[in-house]
């Protein structure tokens, strides 16, 4: 494996940890509101999660058409 590819172990623990600062920090400026926060994460999880399982789909299968029912509805 390349060295650019080779990461820490801890590297998921870290990364939370900076990710619920920063939160805290925008929350507490007023830059967002803590629903903004869920909101944007609801759509990733749902929405364009979705989307991108459609897209990766069609770019092993071809057409999609199948795979794509229920997306966005």
């Amino acid at each position: 494996m390349s060295e650019i590819f080779r990461f820490a172990q801890d590297r998921e623990v870290g990364n939370a940890a900076k990710v619920r600062a920063l939160e805290a920090l925008l929350i507490e400026k007023g830059v967002i509101g803590s629903d903004s926060v869920d909101t944007v994460l609801h759509h990733f999880e749902t929405v364009a999660g979705a989307v991108q399982r459609r897209e990766d789909r069609v770019r092993r299968h071809g057409t999609g058409d199948e795979a794509s029912e229920g997306v966005g509805q």
